[in-house]
Formats: C-alpha cells, sequence, structure tokens
C-alpha cells in the first residue's frame, strides 16, 4: 500500500478536474497535486467527446458575461499554449492563430 500524502487531491480527470488542477498549481505551487480518475485515460466521457469549438462569444451580447467569458478563455487558451511545456501544433494551428487561414 502506497503512503504518499498530497495536499491537495482533486476528483475527476476531465477538463473540469484538470483545469481545477492546473490552476491549483499555479495558485499553490508549493503545494501536492493528485488528480485521481477511474478510467485508464483522461477526458474518456464528455471532454474527449466535445466538439472542440473555441466559443468566440460573437452570438452573446456584446459586454455580457458569457461575452466576456469566451473572449478571455480563448485569450488564455493562447497563452497557456504558446507557455505550455506541452506545445500542440494542433491547438496552435486550429484554436489559437488569429485570423485563422
Amino acid at each position: 500500500m502506497s503512503t504518499n500524502k498530497y495536499d491537495i487531491i482533486v476528483v475527476g480527470g476531465g477538463i473540469v478536474g484538470l483545469a481545477t488542477a492546473y490552476k491549483l498549481s499555479l495558485k499553490v505551487p508549493n503545494k501536492t497535486i493528485l488528480v485521481l480518475e477511474k478510467e485508464q485515460e483522461v477526458a474518456a466521457h464528455q471532454t474527449g467527446h466535445n466538439s472542440g469549438v473555441i466559443h468566440s462569444g460573437i452570438y452573446y451580447k456584446p459586454g455580457s458575461y458569457k461575452a466576456v467569458k469566451c473572449v478571455e478563455g480563448r485569450r488564455e487558451l493562447v497563452q497557456f499554449v504558446k507557455r505550455s511545456q506541452h506545445r500542440s501544433r494542433y491547438l496552435w494551428e486550429n484554436y489559437c492563430r488569429y485570423p485563422r487561414k
């Protein structure tokens, strides 16, 4: 039996669980974080079955909460991919370049 100890445990390796663990790692970098997932890989359910579309907010009322969050979310994705040690050409080519060719 393992006797590892963690400061924070996140249950679920979908987009919400992984995003939560990532943000916590930035906010409290001195804490150890464990993500528990019952499947053999992360994003095995709904997260892995969505269309992958990054919503730009153009369908929401300008300045509304949803529109603002869509713009902020895209900006965060671009910054994440730029600074990530796991850069993905697919993510960059399909979601982060603007305007898309």
